[in-house]
């Protein structure tokens, strides 16, 4: 199996994922309702990983910045969405969307309706579209749905 299109049947909106391409891990699903602060104290329990720990991989020198923004005293910055997520293995567009949510709902909507489709494709969905290229560079490809619940097949004439 190639390691940056394995699939796997992983439910991807409530798995976490390691940061190697394609790897799913439905090592501890996330409640809808959380917020950022919530996430960062429910995966940092889950990983049991340190203030300080965190902090160093978002940059900051002191540990207390952490307790700041799981207080909800300070918002993580939308340039730190991806070290957060790297630190507590998360899908980092899953991260960025929430905390554009939270900032602004409206400007989270404006951004998936103007940006391109890789925005709001799961990273299954995209996945599935780098396997078909990765198959077959320079032609069509097209995807059969066999029972649309159960399998799809990818057939490169």
């Amino acid at each position: 199996m190639d390691r940056h299109y394995p699939f796997q049947a992983v439910n991807f909106r409530s798995a976490a994922t390691d940061r190697s391409p394609g790897v799913f891990r439905a090592q501890f699903p996330l409640p809808a309702h959380c917020n950022i602060n919530n996430w960062l104290t429910i995966r940092q329990s889950a990983l049991g990983l340190s203030d300080s720990t965190i902090a160093t991989a978002l940059g900051y020198g002191n540990p207390k910045v952490v307790q700041l923004i799981k207080d909800g005293a300070m918002r993580l910055p939308l340039n730190r969405a991806q070290q957060f997520a790297d630190v507590l293995q998360l899908p980092p567009g899953d991260v960025m969307r929430q905390m554009l949510r939270e900032i602004d709902p409206s400007v989270l909507e404006a951004v998936e309706i103007c940006m391109a489709p890789s925005m709001v494709l799961t990273e299954p969905e995209q996945q599935l579209i780098h396997a078909m290229r990765k198959a077959a560079p320079g032609r069509e490809t097209r995807p059969i749905m066999v029972d649309r619940d159960a399998f799809v097949a990818l057939i490169v004439a």
